[in-house]
C-alpha cells in the first residue's frame, strides 16, 4: 500500500508541477507561445511574362516560364534588403509547396510541374533562392513555409496565373 500511495503522490506533485510550469509559460508549446519565424516570399519571373496581367495574382506568366522562388525581399541595388528567419535565432529550412487550381470547381492539386512522382510538388531547402518553372496552365499556389529546429513555422502564399504560350500559334 506505501508504494501505491507514493506513486500517487509524486504523479499528483507531477501534474501539480506541470500545471504550474505551464501556466507560468515554462513549458509552453513553441507553436502556441513561441514566436512565429519571420517569413518573407518573393518572386521575378525571369522569362516568358505574360502581356495580359491578371489582377488578382502576384504574377503572370506563360507556360514553361522560369520563375525565381526567393526567401528574402531584394533591394534596389540588388542587395537582400529582408530575409525570412527566426527571431529566436534558430536555424531555418525553407519548404517550398506549388499547387494547381484549373478552375473546374474540383479546389487545389498538386503540381506535376516540378516532377512527376508524389510529393514531388514539395520542395525542401536551406537556399534562399532558387529557380523552378511552371508549365501548367492554371493558377499556381505556390507556398513557402519556413521552419525552425522546434517545430515552429509560418507560411506565405504566392498566386501565379500561367497562361498559354503568347507567340507558339496556338
Amino acid at each position: 500500500m506505501r508504494r501505491i500511495v507514493t506513486h500517487r503522490f509524486v504523479s499528483w506533485t507531477a501534474l501539480v508541477a506541470a500545471g504550474a510550469a505551464l501556466l507560468s509559460g515554462c513549458v509552453a508549446s513553441p507553436t502556441v507561445n513561441g514566436t512565429a519565424p519571420v517569413v518573407v516570399a518573393e518572386f521575378e519571373i525571369l522569362d516568358l511574362h505574360s502581356t495580359t496581367e491578371d489582377p488578382i495574382s502576384d504574377g503572370t506568366c506563360q507556360t514553361g516560364a522560369t520563375v525565381q522562388l526567393r526567401a528574402y525581399r531584394q533591394a534596389a541595388d540588388g542587395s537582400v534588403d529582408k530575409q525570412s528567419h527566426d527571431p529566436q535565432g534558430q536555424p531555418v529550412r525553407f519548404m517550398w509547396t506549388d499547387e494547381v487550381d484549373y478552375a473546374d470547381g474540383t479546389g487545389r492539386h498538386p503540381s506535376f510541374d516540378w516532377g512527376l512522382g508524389a510529393g514531388e510538388n514539395v520542395i525542401a531547402t536551406d537556399e534562399l533562392a532558387l529557380n523552378k518553372q511552371l508549365y501548367t496552365i492554371a493558377v499556381h499556389y505556390v507556398t513557402l513555409t519556413v521552419w525552425t529546429r522546434d517545430g515552429r513555422s509560418a507560411s506565405r502564399e504566392i498566386r501565379f496565373t500561367v497562361t498559354a504560350c503568347e507567340s507558339c500559334g496556338t
